[in-house]
Formats: structure tokens, C-alpha cells, sequence
């Protein structure tokens, strides 16, 4: 529907009928509706349109238009090209304005330029399409048509939603512009000494100097460490300023190294090898040199000849890089290098956090080492870790260690701070040692009570209590805790190191233990021992051997108890030699 410029008025001598007095508000509610919906479309502010522009009758809803000079209306548009003086350009039919939003009466149509708007597009798709939330692209094939396939010589139109609305935005690449061609001249020679080699020998840098330009050892520091495997030389490319603002190049296919007009193999099993790091020369071996083969730089310049002419003509040796740059629409507003001003902030290849990078494919990383300040906080919580998914992890440390008994001897370093409100102590941070004061009463000597077939031997003019073979024999031992340890409870352990009188595999002791609390008043007797664990046994490759042996826990000990043990060897234990006690102690330690 567009704006009717004719208005059948109603004349005299007319019926007076439906049809003849509708005619004329028909006309007029038409023009009405549609100057509304320019005028909607005016107060959105979504669109552009070019309004009543001539244009072909072919040319219905929906269809890609281009305007044509020669006709002076808007036609259809096809996806083609043309050339001009060797040059690859867009033809004008693909120059697209924008697609038929409205057809008017006559030879003229609304034509949606620019925005967003409802209109079908259905209509003009190849044949075979049906309408998808998709990029639409001029066709190549049909006049006027539009696909969700893109061409070779792609022109985006329009996105559409796929519910019969579009955003309407044609973009015009210029093939010829597609990319640029870069020759750089490098320089071929060393940038350090050389002289001929023998032939058959190897061509070799010395005095290399990372200030010159040219080849330097593909090992020199100047490299870092990133040749790749087998490489001998590499060129400096810090000091030619045309190619260290370009590498490393977007793609290493588009490079290609000329030498006296030759194209040198690239790539594996070839002379050079290019990647995002440098320009590697991948051979050594005579005449393979990127520099003449008779180059001797120690040497003086020979004298030119007085002739100006010479047969064969002395051409000189060049190494040329040729280099195909892709050319975008956006590079003008995209970012083609980054770096960080700030040194907490570090960039390198993906996946490769070792090796720094400006361009290609890059990552961030933040080093919080360097975002660190001491503020001598006594805070219990700090940052610990990044978790997978990039948040800040905190959790519970150690602010300090200071001693809260004398007992305790801590080293390190302190500082002097005080703890709650009044409580003055030497705090230590760091690496902290922890020491106890020597303490008698943790490891309790033993009284013996009673012997019951157990003897005092000597072997070696070295006393021990010896319990015979075959025999049943035991002996009471009695160990007093003393009032002044510490209140909380306490866990005891028998220590008994042991001595077996020959060899063989020695017995398991019993033990057993009655613990005899101390008491303010009147209290009964415990009469009944515990049984306690305990692993003697040892295997034995001859006699007089001695060996330490502990127990398990004796529980719930406490300040002022007496504990009495009773050790026991079976008359049955399969050992047939005495075992002997050489030492007896009760060790003390807190509860877990």
C-alpha cells in the first residue's frame, strides 16, 4: 500500500450508492494509513527508507535493489564481479541499497535502506529456502533473490529473525582490497662474522651482534630459546622496523622468502621455516647459507674493477619476503596488538603461559605477586587461591605464633605486639620453630613391686631382668604420676626395650594395667587390671640382640595416679632362650 495521488471525488449527477460516496474515503483512509506509518516509522527512529524511488515492476517485497545510472531507477541486484584493468572489483549489481518494502501504485516503491522493520522476505529466497533466523546474502544465481548459503563473492544484506522481520545493513567489500602485497628486503649476511667455509664444511656465525641486522645463531639468547628443533640460524627482526611491526603474521601461509629471484622451500623438510616467533634458517651445510657462499667479512672489500662492465654481470645476492597481509573492513577499529602498561597484567599465547605475545591468539593473566602490600594485618583470613572459574578463594591462616607457657621455646622472627586488650607477647611469623623445655617427668622411671620367676642377669657385665624359657613368669612394675603435671588428661606408654638371649622369633609379652587415681577421701580400691596391647615379638638372626618396643595407650591418666602394670611370658611361646628386660619406662604425653 503507498500514497494515492488520485482522489475520485463524487460528481454531480451520481448515484447516490455505497460504492460511489466510498470511493473517495477509501482513497483518503489509504493515504491516511500510510502517512501514519511513515510517520511511526519517523518517531521509532529504527529505519531509513527512500520513498516513491522509481523502480522495476520485477522488483517485488523483499527483493535486493541496486541503483542503475544508465536507467535511473533501482533493479534488481546479483552477486558479481568485474575487472578493470586486471584489477578484480564488485560489479555495480552488487552494490546493494537496501530491499523493496513496499510497492506503490505505478512504477515506484518504498525501499528500506537501513534498520529494523516486518517485512516478507519469503518471497525472494533461492529456490529450495525456506525463511530461518539466518544472514541473508545476495545471490550469485538469480536477480533479486536472497540466500542463506554464502557465495563466493559473498554481499550480506540483511539477519532476519525468522518470524518476517529484518535488520537491513548491506555491506560492500571491495575485492581488491581483500589483502595487501608487502615486499621486505632482509639482509643477507650475518649479523657477526663469517668466512667461507671448506667445501663440504659448515657455515658459521662469529662475534654475533643482536644490534645489527641480519642472521644470527638460531641458539643466541636474543632468541630466547624458541627456535624450533634443527634450526641454525635466525634473522634479527627486531632491527628492521617495516617487519617487527607486522610479525608475527595472521597467517604464516602467506609468506613466501626469495633468493636471487628463487623462492626458497618453506615449511617442513625446507631451507626456512616461518612461525609466530621468527624467520628460521633450517641448514648450515655449504652453499645453504642465507648469505653468499664466499662471503668473508674479515676480510677488506676487494677494489671495484676499472671496467663498468663485466661478463657474467655481478649481480648482487637478495633475500626478498614477500608477504600477503589480509586486509579488513574493521581494521581500522579492531585491536591489532595489546600490551600491558600495567606489569601485574601479563599477556603470552594461548596456552603457552611461558612466552609473552602482542598478536595472535592471546591470553591475560594477573599476577597478584605483584599486588601485594604489607600492612601487618593480624587478620585470620586471607586470599589463598584462583579457583577454575576465576573467582578469588579465601580461607582461614596463621597470623602468628606467639607461646602461651614457658615450657615452650619458639625461633624465629617477632615482633612484639600485643593480643586482645592488654596481653603483651612476642609474635613470631615466617618460618617458626617450635621447641619444649626438657621435662623429667614425661618419661617415668619404673618401680618394681614383684618378681615372680623373673631374674636379675648379667651378660656382657650388662644387668637385665631375664624371663626364663618354658616358664610361666611375670613381674609388678608401679610408675607415680606427679600431682604437678599439667590438669588435662593424660596417655601413657610402657617402653621396654627387650633383649633376646638367642636367636628365633621372640614372644609377646602380656600386659595388663590398674590405674589408682588419687583421692581427698575415703575411697575403694580398684581391684582389676586392664588388658593393654602389646607387640614384642621380633624375629632374631642370633643372641644379644636388643630392640625398643612401645604399647598401646594406657587411657585416662591423670596428676597424683599410680599405675600398676604386670608383664607376663606364656610357659608355651615357642621361643627357647631367656628374654630380658634392659630398661623399663612409662612415657606421658597429652591427649589428641
Amino acid at each position: 500500500m503507498g500514497f494515492n495521488d488520485y482522489i475520485p471525488l463524487v460528481r454531480d449527477g451520481q448515484p447516490v450508492a455505497a460504492g460511489t460516496v466510498n470511493l473517495p474515503l477509501t482513497s483518503l483512509d489509504e493515504n491516511v494509513r500510510y502517512l501514519w506509518d511513515v510517520l511511526r516509522a519517523a518517531q521509532i527512529g529504527s529505519t531509513l527508507y527512500a520513498r516513491a524511488v522509481p523502480t522495476e515492476a520485477e522488483a517485488g517485497v523483499g527483493t535486493p535493489v541496486y541503483y542503475n545510472a544508465a536507467s535511473g531507477r533501482f533493479e534488481r541486484a546479483l552477486a558479481a564481479v568485474s575487472v578493470e584493468d586486471g584489477v578484480t572489483h564488485n560489479a555495480p549489481s552488487s552494490l546493494v541499497w537496501g530491499i523493496v518494502a513496499a510497492r506503490n501504485s505505478g512504477l515506484t516503491a518504498d525501499i528500506l535502506l537501513l534498520g529494523y522493520a516486518a517485512v516478507d522476505i519469503s518471497g525472494v529466497l533461492e529456490d529450495g529456502e525456506t525463511l530461518a533466523a539466518a544472514t541473508y546474502y545476495l545471490s550469485a544465481r538469480t536477480p533479486g533473490r536472497l540466500t542463506a548459503v554464502r557465495p563466493a563473492a559473498a554481499v550480506a544484506v540483511l539477519r532476519a529473525d525468522g518470524s518476517g522481520n529484518v535488520f537491513v545493513n548491506p555491506a560492500h567489500p571491495d575485492l581488491a582490497f581483500g589483502h595487501v602485497h608487502k615486499r621486505i628486503p632482509l639482509v643477507a649476511a650475518p649479523a657477526g662474522d663469517t668466512t667461507p667455509p671448506a667445501p663440504g664444511g659448515k657455515h658459521v656465525i662469529s662475534n654475533p651482534d643482536p644490534e645489527l641486522e641480519g642472521w644470527l645463531p638460531a641458539s643466541h639468547e636474543v632468541f630466547e630459546g624458541k627456535a624450533p628443533e634443527g634450526a641454525k640460524f635466525g634473522y634479527n627482526i627486531s632491527k628492521n622496523a617495516a617487519l617487527a611491526g607486522l610479525w608475527p603474521p595472521p597467517l604464516t601461509e602467506c609468506l613466501a622468502l626469495f633468493r636471487d629471484g628463487r623462492c626458497v622451500p618453506s615449511g617442513a623438510g625446507g631451507l626456512v621455516l616461518f612461525d609466530r616467533n621468527g624467520i628460521w634458517w633450517m641448514s648450515d651445510c655449504y652453499g645453504d647459507a642465507p648469505w653468499p657462499v664466499d662471503l668473508n667479512t674479515l676480510s677488506e672489500s676487494s677494489e671495484s674493477s676499472e671496467s663498468s662492465e663485466s661478463c657474467p654481470a655481478d649481480i648482487d645476492y637478495n633475500l626478498d619476503l614477500y608477504f600477503t597481509q589480509p586486509a579488513f573492513v574493521t581494521d581500522p577499529s579492531v585491536v591489532i596488538s595489546l600490551s600491558s602498561s600495567d606489569p601485574r597484567i601479563r599477556i603470552f599465547c594461548e596456552g603457552n603461559p611461558d612466552l609473552a605475545a602482542r598478536r595472535g591468539a592471546l591470553q591475560l593473566a594477573l599476577d597478584f605477586a605483584l599486588s601485594v602490600t604489607n600492612t601487618g594485618s593480624l587478620s585470620g583470613t586471607a586470599l589463598k587461591a584462583l579457583t577454575s572459574t576465576g573467582q578469588l578463594e579465601s580461607g582461614p591462616v596463621v597470623a602468628g605464633v606467639y607461646a602461651n607457657s614457658s615450657r615452650i621455646t619458639l625461633l624465629g622472627t617477632s615482633t612484639a605486639r600485643t593480643i586482645g586488650e592488654d596481653k603483651q607477647v612476642d609474635l613470631f611469623t615466617g618460618v617458626v620453630g617450635i621447641d619444649t623445655l626438657s621435662d623429667d617427668l614425661r618419661e617415668l622411671p619404673v618401680q618394681l613391686v614383684r618378681l615372680d620367676g623373673v631374674l636379675e642377669q648379667y651378660v656382657l657385665d650388662v644387668m637385665y631382668l631375664g624371663f626364663p624359657a618354658g616358664e610361666e613368669t611375670s613381674l609388678r612394675g608401679r610408675v607415680h604420676v606427679p600431682e604437678t603435671l599439667s590438669s588435662e588428661p593424660l596417655v601413657g606408654r610402657l617402653r621396654l626395650r627387650l633383649l633376646g638371649r638367642g636367636a628365633g622369633t621372640t614372644p609377646d609379652l602380656t600386659l595388663t594395667v590398674r590405674r589408682i587415681p588419687a583421692a581427698t577421701s575415703p575411697t575403694a580400691l580398684p581391684d582389676t587390671d586392664a588388658a593393654v596391647d602389646l607387640t614384642s615379638a621380633r624375629v632374631l638372626s642370633s643372641a644379644n640382640l636388643y630392640y625398643d618396643v612401645i604399647s598401646d595407650d594406657i587411657k585416662d591418666v591423670q596428676p597424683g595416679d599410680d599405675i600398676l602394670f604386670t608383664l607376663t611370658r606364656s610357659s608355651s611361646d615357642g621361643y627357647t632362650h631367656e628374654l630380658g628386660i634392659l630398661r623399663m619406662t612409662i612415657m606421658l604425653s597429652p591427649t589428641e
